[in-house]
């Protein structure tokens, strides 16, 4: 039994404890602190004790001119004892609709290691990025990363009744997105 709630600053030092535990790509509390305040959009796991068993830190693209607003996975990890029980997607759900219901975003996207397959696994079979590039020689390792990006469509909001000026913009484009697509 889990529940996905928004991340919080009392929450970084379990975040980095996840990331420590599970990756080779390590970041310092400020890099987790810049992104809560920032970007209010990521997302933990946790137990009914409250223990952070997950998260999935978000930010929006802003190193490349991108022609829609773009959220990014940052980071995204689940302890292994807790991996196949749906975490991970449910973590990626939670931080796209806060993508949306904040900033308007039209698509997400995430780096993975070529030689992650049970992730680009998830990603593209289950939550429907596909793979936009391949990135060499990203990881300081020297291994290749996959850029994946996932674009929205009005079916991705989970919350339909949702609204808000940012979120009733975001429907109308979409809408005539997906009009121009059937026309």
């Amino acid at each position: 039994m889990f529940t996905i709630r928004k991340a919080t600053p009392a929450d970084l030092p379990a975040i980095q404890n996840v990331n420590l535990t599970n990756l080779p790509e390590n970041y310092n509390l400020q890099l987790y602190y810049y992104h809560l305040i920032l970007y209010p959009t990521s997302f933990v796991a946790v137990t009914p004790d409250n223990k952070v068993v997950g998260y999935c830190l978000t930010k929006i693209e802003d190193d490349d001119p991108h022609p829609v607003v773009t959220g990014q996975v940052t980071s995204i990890s689940v302890l292994r004892t807790y991996r196949r029980l749906g975490i991970a997607t449910k973590l990626i759900r939670a931080a796209e609709n806060s993508m949306i219901e904040v900033f308007g975003a039209r698509a997400m996207m995430l780096q993975v290691r070529v030689s992650n397959q049970p992730a680009l696994h998830l990603y593209e079979k289950t939550i429907g990025f596909t793979v936009t590039k391949v990135s060499k020689h990203y990881y300081l390792d020297g291994e290749d990363a996959l850029i994946l990006t996932h674009n929205f469509t009005l079916d991705t909001l989970i919350n339909k009744d949702c609204s808000s000026v940012v979120v009733d913009e975001w429907k109308r484009v979409m809408q005539e997105q997906e009009n121009k697509q059937k026309e």
